[in-house]
C-alpha cells in the first residue's frame, strides 16, 4: 500500500505497525517517473530522532537534513526495513495495529535544508527506517537509515528468558551471524541457543568449558576445554577436529584474517592452529596462559601470561617484545584506533602501550584487574576492577569517572550503539551506565557474574552467563553494539579478537 502527496513528498511503506499519513493522496498513475541523474541527486546528511521513545501514542519529532547540487522539487520516501517485538523477536511489519508518521515537507526549490517529521506509536518495537530523497529533475539520491526503540519504561531491563546450562558458567556468550548464541558450561558442554530460548544443539567435551567460543567466517565455532583440547565444531554441532595441548585451556580463541586460530594453554604455550586443525607454531612463555589474544591489523598477536608479561608475537611465531607488569596478566588487550594497546594486570594497574611495546601511561585502581578494557566511540577506555568499581579513563590516562558497584568486577563491559555501558558485577547485577558515569538502570540476576562478559545482539538483547549455571537474555535500552574501536570482549559478537 502506498500514500502520496504532491508536489513535495512521496511516502512509501509496507503494511506495518507504522504508516505514513500525508494530507492528500494521489494515485500512482498520476505521478510521473523520476529519471535518474546521480550527479545532481540529493543527499541526506543526517537524520535527527531520539534513539528511544515511549509508546504512549504521543508524537515524537524528528528532522531530516539534506543537501543537493541544485535547487529542485524534492520528494521523500520512508520505508520500514525492520519492526521487531523486543520481547520475542517476532516481525511486526505485518501486524494490523497502524500508527502514524506525519511530515511537513517545505523543501520546494531548495538545494540545502531540512524538513520535520513526527512518529507516534502505542506498540513496543525496535524499528529501522530508510529515507530516500528524489528530485523531479535531479533523480533519486542514496537512502539513509535511522533506528529507534519504543519501550515502556517499566519493561526496560526486564528479563526476556533464562536457561539452565549447568551448575556454573564462566564462559562469555558469542553470537553467530544468524543470531545463534554460543556459550560453554561446567557440565562439559558447548551450547548453541536460538534467540527464542530453545536449545539448537549441544556439543560435549570431556571436561569443563570455561573458554569463551569464537566463530569463524564459515560458521565454525572454536572453543577450549579443561580436557586440554581445542575443538572446532560445525554449524550443526558436529566435531570437525580436536587439537591436543598439554594443559588446561581456559582462554578464548582469537581468529586471524587468514583463519588461523590463536589460543593459550596452562602448559605455558600460545598455539597457532590452522583452520584444518594442524599446528602452525607454538610460542613458549614462562607462565600459565589464561588470557585471550588480540590481533592487530598487521597480524601481531598480543596476549598476556601468568609470568607477569604481555607478549607481542609476530605472525610467524617469533617474539616481537614482552612488557613486564607487576603481576599476572589475565586481561585481554584492547586495540585503539591509533593502535595503542590497553590492558589490565593483577597488580591493579591499567596499562597503555605503543605498538612497539613502550609504555605510554599506567593508571592504578584499588584492586587486581581480571576484566578486559573496552573502548568507546570517543576513545574513552572502560574497565572494571576487583575494588568493585568501573573506571572511565581518557586516552591520555586520566580518570574521567569511577562508578561503584557492590562487589568485584571481573566481567568485561560492552558498549551499546547509544553509548550505554553494560557491565556485570559479582553483586548479581548488570549495570547500565551513561557515558558520563551516571546510573541508567540495573538488571538484577539470579547469580553472581564472574568472568562471563555480556554481548549485545542485533535487536539490542544483552546476553550473559552467571555462576549459578544460567544464561540470561535481558531487554536493554540499546539497539545494537557500538561502532567504536573496541566495544566489547574480543571486539565483536563472534569473539574473533581482531581489529575491525
Amino acid at each position: 500500500m502506498r500514500w502520496y502527496t504532491r508536489p513535495a513528498l512521496v511516502i512509501a511503506s509496507c503494511t506495518s505497525i507504522l504508516f505514513f499519513s500525508p494530507a492528500t493522496q494521489t494515485s500512482l498513475s498520476q505521478i510521473e517517473p523520476i529519471q535518474p541523474d546521480p550527479a545532481n541527486a540529493p543527499k541526506i546528511i543526517s537524520i535527527e530522532f531520539p534513539a528511544q521513545i515511549v509508546p504512549d501514542g504521543k508524537a515524537v519529532q524528528g528532522k531530516v537534513n539534506f543537501e543537493a547540487p541544485k535547487a529542485d522539487i524534492y520528494q521523500a520516501e520512508f520505508k520500514i526495513l525492520k519492526a521487531i517485538d523486543p520481547k520475542d523477536g517476532s516481525d511486526l511489519r505485518n501486524r494490523s495495529e497502524l500508527q502514524d508518521i506525519t511530515y511537513d515537507p517545505r523543501i520546494k526549490g531548495q538545494s540545502k535544508g531540512s524538513f520535520p517529521f513526527a512518529i507516534k506509536t502505542k506498540i513496543e518495537q525496535i524499528v529501522t527506517i530508510a529515507i530516500t530523497l528524489s528530485g523531479e529533475s535531479s533523480g533519486r539520491g542514496p537512502s539513509k537509515e535511522f533506528s529507534f526503540t519504543a519501550l515502556i519504561p517499566s519493561s526496560v531491563g526486564t528479563l526476556k528468558w533464562s536457561i539452565q546450562i549447568g551448575t556454573s558458567t564462566a564462559s562469555s556468550p558469542a553470537i553467530g551471524t544468524d543470531g545463534t548464541i554460543y556459550i560453554g558450561s561446567d557440565d562439559n558442554k558447548l551450547y548453541a541457543i536460538n534467540p527464542n530460548n530453545t536449545v539448537k544443539w549441544t556439543f560435549r567435551t570431556s571436561d569443563d568449558v570455561d573458554s569463551s567460543p569464537a566463530i569463524g567466517s564459515d560458521g565454525t565455532t572454536y572453543v577450549g576445554s579443561f580436557d586440554r583440547r581445542v575443538y572446532a565444531i560445525d554449524s550443526s554441532g558436529r566435531q570437525k577436529w580436536a587439537f591436543q595441548t598439554s594443559g588446561i585451556v581456559v582462554g578464548s580463541p582469537a581468529i586471524g584474517s587468514d583463519g588461523t586460530i590463536y589460543i593459550g594453554s596452562l602448559d605455558f604455550k600460545v598455539y597457532a592452529i590452522t583452520p584444518d586443525g594442524s599446528q602452525k607454531w607454538s610460542f613458549l612463555t614462562r607462565g600459565f596462559v589464561r588470557a585471550s589474544a588480540a590481533i592487530a591489523e598487521d597480524g601481531t598477536i598480543y596476549i598476556g601470561a601468568d609470568d607477569n608479561k604481555l607478549y607481542a608475537i609476530n605472525p610467524d611465531g617469533t617474539e616481537k617484545w614482552g612488557f613486564v607488569t607487576g603481576a599476572e596478566v589475565r586481561s585481554a588487550a584492547a586495540i585503539g584506533r591509533d593502535r595503542t594497546l590497553y590492558f589490565g594486570s593483577l597488580d591493579g594497574k591499567v596499562y597503555a602501550l605503543a605498538p612497539d611495546g613502550k609504555e605510554k601511561w599506567e593508571f592504578k585502581t584499588g584492586g587486581p584487574i581480571f576484566a578486559s578494557p573496552v573502548i568507546g566511540s570517543d576513545d574513552v577506555i572502560y574497565i572494571g576492577s576487583n575494588d568493585g568499581k568501573v573506571y572511565a579513563l581518557t586516552p591520555d590516562g586520566r580518570q574521567k569517572w569511577a562508578f561503584p558497584t557492590q562487589d568485584r568486577v571481573q566481567s568485561t563491559a560492552v558498549i551499546g550503539n547509544d553509548g550505554t555501558i553494560y557491565v556485570g558485577s559479582q553483586d548479581r547485577r548488570i549495570y547500565a551506565l551513561n557515558p558520563e558515569g551516571s546510573l541508567k538502570i540495573t538488571f538484577p540476576l539470579s547469580g553472581s557474574i564472574g568472568n562471563s562478559s555480556p554481548v549485545i545482539g542485533s535487536d539490542g538483547t544483552v546476553y550473559i552467563g552467571t555462576v549459578d549455571g544460567k544464561i540470561h537474555a535481558i531487554l536493554s535500552v540499546s539497539q545494537n553494539l557500538a561502532s567504536s574501536p573496541w566495544p566489547m570482549f574480543l571486539n565483536n559478537p563472534r569473539h574473533t579478537g581482531t581489529v575491525r
